[in-house]
Order: structure tokens, then C-alpha cells, then sequence
């Protein structure tokens, strides 16, 4: 299934990013939780879901979340019948939130069908200290789901190939996207990432999981004719390399 994160047309409302999600064929779209009302809306959003007749396939909690927003994205998916919930990892300054993740997550899978997915992080920016929690890549191996991000094994040197072999029980949700140096979430095909082998691989192993399209907002930016090119490029890569129907 692929489908387009919010969070590629961030600067759009939640309207035009469905209406561009339909029109380029999108299987569903992830909402980006954040600070902007429409995406807190629950039944804004269920109007806009049927509105497209298209579903949306996951909620992304915004950085800077701690248990009580957790709690309240969950309680949103659970009403929305959203089958997804990415969890970004938490930064290692936030201690009781990451160690209330690491104790209790699996206890909440346990409690709803909305498959709770750890996404793993980006290397950052501090020298001295992690900056986020889960950074070693086997952390995920305690929890039943994550959301394996691309672009952000770059950042950390780890193989693309290597991580989804170790991993790929788990992966329930893929945050998809090129990458190179000092710069994540490009075009696939324009970055260092072997996206095409891993879309092949994906295919030949069943994958069922979600693949969400996620890019800077730079790499679309605002006009629309270039928006839809981009898009349906991604979508031709996709459709080459997983489905083989190129």
C-alpha cells in the first residue's frame, strides 16, 4: 500500500493534501499530528476521509510529545479506525517519557488494535549526548511494530539492507525516501539509498505493510504542476520496483 504523508505538504491544508493524494492514486494518507487545528479535528478529518473516499492509514505524533499527547493521538486513531500510530522517538532530554515508552508500549499494544509503531531516529546534531532515545536499532527488537524511517538509517551509517533483515518481523509501516549527505527525506532515486533493491525485496518477501511517501516540504514546494510530477514520479518508482508492472 502506498500512501502520502502529510507531512511532504505541511504547508497545506489537510483539503488539498487529500485532493492531491487522490489524484495521484494514493492508497491513503497519514496525518501528521501538530499544531495546526485541522489535524486535531477528528471529525474534520473523518469528513475529509469520506469526502475523498480515500482512508487515513496512520497518525504521526508531532515532536515534543509526551504521555498525555500520546494518549490523546491514540484515543483519535481509535475513533478514526486508524490502523496506525508512529511514534517518533522521543529526545533523550525527555527522560520519564521515553522510559514510560520503553515499560509500558508493549503493555498498550496489548490494549488496542491500532498497531503502535516506533519509528527509528535521526542521528542529530548533539555532540556530547544522544539526542534522541532508541538509537541502537536492536531496541526494536522488544516492541511488536515500528516504522522504519530510510532516510534516517543514513544518518547513522547504518545499511539499509542489513536493518531491514534484522528487523523486517517488526516493520509494520515505512517512512520512504532518499537521502544524502546533510540532506534527508529526498526524491528516491536522487539520493545514495539502494530503494529500488529495497522496494524489490519488500515484494519478494510480502511485504503487507504500509509504504508512506515522506518528503521535505522543499522537495515539492508550493506549485502545484511540479507537485503532481514529483508525485506521480515517486508513484512510477514505486509501481517499477515493488509491483513490477513498469
Amino acid at each position: 500500500m502506498l500512501t502520502l504523508s502529510s507531512g511532504s505538504l505541511y504547508k497545506f491544508g489537510l483539503n488539498r493534501i487529500f485532493h492531491f493524494a487522490k489524484k495521484l492514486s494514493f492508497e491513503g494518507v497519514e496525518i501528521m499530528v501538530n499544531d495546526i487545528a485541522d489535524t486535531r479535528n477528528v471529525s474534520y478529518m473523518r469528513d475529509l476521509s469520506r469526502q475523498y473516499d480515500l482512508p487515513i492509514t496512520a497518525l504521526c505524533l508531532p515532536k515534543g510529545a509526551n504521555r498525555a499527547i500520546f494518549e490523546k493521538v491514540l484515543k483519535m486513531a481509535e475513533e478514526l479506525n486508524v490502523p496506525t500510530l508512529v511514534i517518533r522517538s522521543p529526545e533523550w532530554s525527555n527522560l520519564s517519557y521515553w522510559q514510560w515508552l520503553r515499560s509500558e508500549l508493549p503493555k498498550l499494544q496489548s490494549l488496542t488494535r491500532v498497531k503502535l509503531c516506533l519509528e527509528n531516529s535521526p542521528m542529530g546534531n548533539s555532540v556530547f549526548v544522544p539526542s534522541y532515545a532508541f538509537g541502537n536499532i536492536n531496541d526494536f527488537r522488544r516492541f511488536k511494530y515500528m516504522t522504519l524511517d530510510t532516510s534516517h538509517l543514513f544518518t547513522r551509517n547504518l545499511d539499509l539492507m542489513r536493518v531491514y533483515s534484522m528487523l523486517k518481523n517488526n516493520i509494520a509501516h515505512i517512512h520512504f525516501a532518499d537521502v544524502r549527505k546533510n540532506k534527508e527525506h529526498i526524491m528516491p532515486g536522487e539520493g545514495v539509498l539502494p530503494l529500488e533493491s529495497f522496494l524489490t525485496r519488500l515484494h519478494k518477501d510480502n511485504y503487507k505493510g504500509q509504504i508512506c511517501v515522506k518528503l521535505d516540504f522543499r522537495e515539492l514546494g508550493y506549485d502545484e504542476e511540479i507537485i503532481e510530477e514529483k508525485l506521480k514520479t515517486v508513484r512510477d518508482f514505486y509501481e517499477t520496483y515493488f509491483l513490477g508492472i513498469k
